[in-house]
């Protein structure tokens, strides 16, 4: 075996070695959900509130003071929205909210929805998931 090169160094092994681990882990847990689905369904409701007298469990995550309701006017002007108005939006939060009103008062007014990006928070599925909730008056 003397004079044989290595292939990979060190450092390419341990990373292949994690790569390889966190495949198979990803593996195991897709055919442990298929196994089990009752459970795995009942361990991702665990952060959901008991079931309300509607039947329905309501997520923690969105509450329902935080989205628009189904009266609305119509879309949010970006350039006037107080943090309140921005968090009644799915997907917004208070701290999201104050995030887009800080943008605004130190980058100054939004130009167009595509501004959005510049918030921290804000990725490209979240701006298409409010595209159509929002707009630009000047």
């Amino acid at each position: 075996m003397v004079g044989v090169v290595a292939l990979y160094t060190a450092r390419q092994l341990l990373l292949l070695f994690a790569l390889l681990g966190a495949a198979a882990v990803g593996l195991a847990i897709r055919e442990w959900r298929a196994t089990y689905p009752e459970l795995a369904d009942r361990l991702e409701g665990v952060d959901r509130r008991p079931e309300t007298n509607t039947g329905r469990s309501v997520d923690r995550r969105t509450d329902p003071e935080h989205t628009l309701p189904a009266a609305d006017p119509g879309p949010v002007d970006l350039n006037s929205a107080t943090p309140d108005d921005l968090a009644r939006l799915p997907g917004v939060g208070p701290s999201l909210a104050a995030r887009i009103v800080e943008r605004r008062q130190s980058g100054g007014t939004f130009r167009s929805i595509e501004d959005l990006r510049r918030v921290k928070g804000i990725g490209s599925v979240k701006l298409e998931r409010l595209r159509h909730l929002v707009t630009i008056v000047e």
